[in-house]
C-alpha cells in the first residue's frame, strides 16, 4: 500500500470523525411557575455536552449558570454521556487521580442524579418575569470553555401558553412537566 493510499484512508478517518461529533450540544428551555403554595417548580433542565466539546472524560465536570448575564450560585455536573444533572445527595467535590483522569469517574448511582431543580434551588435564580437568558458553561481538562444557552421563562399559574413539538425536542421523556 503506498503513502498516497495511506494518506486518503486517515484523511477520511479524520472527516468521519468529524463529522460524527459536530451535533451533539444544547439545551432546551425551561418553563417556571409558581404554585398555589409559592413554591417555585420548573419543566426539566436538558442539556448535553457533545463528544466534540469535551471528548474524555466528560463524567464529572461541573456547568456552571449564567442568568441574564450574571452568574448564579447553582451548578450542575455532567455524567460520562454528557447529560447535566443535579446532584440530590451532598458529596465532596471529587478528588481525581490518574485513572479517573485518564478514563472519567464512574457515575453516580440515578437515583442520586436529577435533571429537575429544587424549589430551594430555583429560588436562587432570582428570575424575572418572562424571559430570561440562561447560559451553561463547562471548562473542559484541557482548560477550554463549552457554552450552551437556552431560555427560562417564569409565568404566572395562571397565564395560558401553547407548547409544540416541532422537532421531537421534548418527546426524549414523553411529557414535559
Amino acid at each position: 500500500m503506498s503513502f498516497h493510499h495511506l494518506f486518503l484512508i486517515f484523511l477520511t478517518f479524520q472527516t468521519q470523525v468529524r463529522a460524527d461529533t459536530n451535533f451533539l450540544t444544547g439545551a432546551n428551555d425551561i418553563l417556571v411557575s409558581r404554585n398555589t403554595d409559592g413554591d417555585l417548580y420548573a419543566t426539566p433542565f436538558s442539556l448535553q455536552i457533545g463528544k466534540k466539546d469535551v471528548w474524555l472524560p466528560r463524567s464529572g465536570h461541573t456547568v456552571s449558570l449564567k442568568l441574564n448575564g450574571e452568574m448564579v450560585p447553582l451548578s450542575m455536573t455532567l455524567d460520562s454521556k454528557g447529560h447535566a444533572y443535579f446532584s440530590t445527595t451532598e458529596t465532596l467535590k471529587p478528588k481525581y487521580r490518574f485513572w479517573s483522569a485518564l478514563l472519567g469517574m464512574a457515575d453516580p448511582d440515578p437515583h442520586q442524579m436529577t435533571d429537575s431543580a429544587t424549589p430551594a434551588q430555583l429560588e436562587t435564580l432570582n428570575l424575572i418575569k418572562g424571559q430570561n437568558t440562561l447560559e451553561y458553561h463547562v471548562i473542559t481538562s484541557s482548560g477550554s470553555i463549552v457554552t450552551t444557552s437556552a431560555n427560562i421563562y417564569f409565568l404566572d399559574s395562571t397565564q395560558k401558553f401553547v407548547v409544540s413539538d416541532i422537532d421531537g425536542t421534548i418527546t426524549r421523556s414523553g411529557n414535559i412537566c
